[in-house]
């Protein structure tokens, strides 16, 4: 990304540096949409890796009372890593450790059978230096898309159907309850 990019100038003094967005190769990024769409639920959708448990945590505060108002609400999260400790079993979120290869990846993300997919990200260096693959992921399938309002995709609203949100549980729950009374 162009912030890397800068962000690393200092180290590598006065040698070129040249950015190659990321973007989805369709000949790789092969799936199938499956057939039934799950009736009557509204599917928010997070994939995430272990190191992300903040990221996770974020959207978790904030959609946890929905469950109480909606009923056909579900988190559905695939994740790369342990099960984070504050993550209580509840029967609107679908928690499942995976380990998929890139070669089964987009059509285990098509089965998901999301509405909306989420990409929260805290506000780091580290995040500020990513790209807004999960928008690209997500996207490539026809499903809109909820993100922290950081570096990775405050200019991704320019290409597609992005959210922006600021990291607060009060934003994140307002943007949720947005979406489903768009939904319903």
């Amino acid at each position: 990304t162009q912030y890397l990019a800068d962000s690393i100038k200092f180290i590598i003094n006065d040698k070129p540096i040249h950015i190659a967005p990321n973007c989805i190769n369709n000949k790789t990024w092969n799936f199938k949409k499956p057939k039934k769409k799950i009736e009557n639920q509204i599917r928010f959708g997070y994939v995430g890796g272990g190191a992300h448990d903040e990221d996770l945590l974020i959207v978790y505060r904030a959609i946890l009372p929905l469950f109480d108002i909606y009923p056909d609400l579900k988190l559905v999260i695939r994740y790369g890593g342990w099960k984070p400790v504050w993550l209580k079993d509840h029967n609107h979120i679908d928690f499942k450790c995976v380990s998929w290869s890139i070669d089964e990846y987009p059509q285990k993300l098509a089965e998901m059978q999301i509405d909306v997919g989420l990409a929260p990200l805290r506000d780091s260096e580290f995040n500020r230096c990513k790209s807004n693959l999960k928008w690209l992921e997500w996207s490539s399938m026809n499903v809109p898309s909820i993100a922290s309002n950081v570096e990775p995709y405050r200019k991704t609203g320019e290409y597609g159907d992005i959210m922006l949100v600021n990291n607060t549980t009060k934003e994140w729950r307002s943007a949720f309850t947005d979406v489903i009374k768009d939904i319903f």
